[in-house]
């Protein structure tokens, strides 16, 4: 019994030894180990635990070492655990823990769902822009989004890019010995220079006048049939021009070209060539055409209507592509306002098309748009009569003062007209003869007489016959002294 009793006072030493050493509290210190409930040690070994910003290290000092778990580690929800490191010893921030997902209270937000006021979520920032100015960012380079005074994010509805800006001849070749003198220009609109060719009569033997570049591949991306390609163009003189074309594709045998006519073309002046890409010309395809995706050539020039032909002094200025927007626009009411521009082409009346023709009105750059007007049109007698052609002429209101003529019809250059139809009024009661340009009556009745506010009218009919000793004007007279005003409409002919 005694024994067993020694034994057990033993284990129960053992046990409290035990317990002393694991319940005293200690620290790993950077030279030994010590209680923090020794004060004097404290004061001892702990002097420099505590540092000023910037104040220099000292090995012999001692410190706490806060240690920290380098790699994986999992650690239950609501448990202790230590500061996770990276290999070169930075305390890692693990971002998934800002609440990943797509809820109210999370950074991502699914597509479609519904705005709540209290979302949470990063704000994008934009730049307040008043004017809007080139801004001097280098291109590949980081940006923001630039927002106007009514807080709407600056866009660009045209996308656009640059084949060349044709400031330099650099790349550039003529097409062949038909196309001399390629050199850059001051005369130019873009940039700082132009590009400046001849049409020569060379031994190519070919009606062109261009110059070609070789580019590097450009994708165009998804266009559309009304994109853009556009180009500047100085032409001094269109005599002999046929049309304008710019040509795009992977070389000189493969190519699509576009083509923009003579009859489109202004003479001397600078003017904007806008080429649709769903215009492009039948005949000008040449090879397996173009790929929109890989465009590595480049034309461009004037045909003439011969090989033949010189002409000095063309000027070409960038040529570039451009997004189209589609617009529509239908006009219901008349229109008033004036248009200046020398180059207004109506392409379509009535969803067809419009063809332009030559004749007594001129050709090339000064033809009149022509209207084809169908063979079992009903109007069309209006405009002949027994196989001639009549001319309408619209009498705005004239006076007649003492005796001063109105001229109805200008000098034709024909002793004899035929008015096919008439109408005519008056403000006041006169006597009205026809007379020639010289004051001279007419073979036509003496005089006619109208009432105040009356008129005559001469309806559809074989041709009333006027005729003079010469070439002279058809012109109306009151015999009476006073002052009349006329006006009125006349169908003629001449023979």
């Amino acid at each position: 019994m005694k024994t067993l009793y020694k034994w057990k006072v033993s284990w129960v030493l053992l046990l409290l030894m035990a317990a002393a050493l694991i319940f005293s509290p200690t620290y790993l210190l950077a030279a030994e180990s010590i209680k923090l409930n020794s004060a004097d040690r404290l004061s001892e070994n702990f002097s420099k635990v505590t540092y000023v910003d910037d104040d220099d290290w000292a090995d012999t000092d001692c410190h706490i070492l806060v240690g920290g778990l380098f790699g994986p580690n999992t650690i239950t929800s609501g448990d202790v655990g230590p500061i996770k490191l990276a290999a070169d010893g930075a305390v890692q921030v693990d971002v998934e823990s800002m609440i990943p997902g797509t809820g109210a209270t999370s950074l991502g937000k699914a597509i479609d769902s519904v705005i709540g006021a209290t979302d949470t979520g990063i704000m994008m920032l934009g730049r307040h822009q008043n004017d809007s100015t080139h801004l001097v960012t280098a291109d590949g380079d980081y940006d923001v989004p630039h927002i106007s005074d009514y807080g709407a994010l600056l866009t660009s509805p045209e996308q656009h890019h640059t084949f060349d800006a044709m400031n330099a001849t650099a790349g550039w070749t003529v097409l062949g010995n038909d196309t001399l003198n390629l050199a850059t220009t001051l005369k130019h609109v873009l940039g700082t220079n132009a590009l400046t060719f001849d049409k020569a009569d060379g031994d190519a033997n070919t009606v062109f006048a261009a110059i070609q570049k070789t580019l590097t591949s450009v994708d165009l991306g998804g266009i559309s049939p009304h994109d853009l390609i556009q180009t500047v163009v100085y032409i001094p003189d269109l005599t002999n021009v046929s049309y304008v074309f710019a040509r795009l594709g992977t070389s000189s045998s493969h190519y699509n070209e576009w083509r923009i006519p003579v009859e489109s073309l202004t003479a001397a002046t600078f003017e904007v060539l806008l080429f649709n890409i769903g215009d492009a010309s039948y005949a000008g395809i040449t090879g397996n055409g173009w790929t929109p995706s890989a465009i590595t050539y480049v034309c461009i020039g004037v045909a003439f209507d011969l090989e033949t032909r010189d002409l000095a002094g063309i000027v070409f200025d960038e040529i570039s592509f451009h997004t189209n927007q589609h617009t529509s626009a239908e006009l219901n009411a008349e229109v008033t306002s004036s248009v200046s521009s020398a180059n207004v082409t109506l392409k379509k009346v009535g969803s067809k098309n419009v063809t332009t023709g030559a004749g007594d009105v001129g050709t090339g750059s000064t033809s009149t748009q022509r209207v084809t007007i169908a063979d079992n049109d009903t109007n069309l007698s209006l405009m002949s009569h027994s196989g001639k052609t009549l001319i309408f002429y619209q009498i705005d209101t004239a006076a007649m003062t003492g005796g001063t003529d109105v001229e109805l019809i200008a000098d034709p250059g024909s002793t004899t007209i035929y008015v096919v139809e008439m109408a005519l009024t008056v403000d006041a009661q006169c006597t009205i003869q026809f007379t020639d340009g010289a004051e001279t009556q007419t073979t036509a009745a003496p005089e006619f007489y109208f009432a105040q506010r009356g008129g005559i009218y001469l309806p559809r009919g074989p041709g009333y016959r006027f005729s003079s000793d010469a070439s002279e004007a058809l012109a109306i007279d009151d015999a009476a002294a006073g002052t009349v005003n006329a006006s009125g409409y006349i169908w003629y002919y001449v023979e």
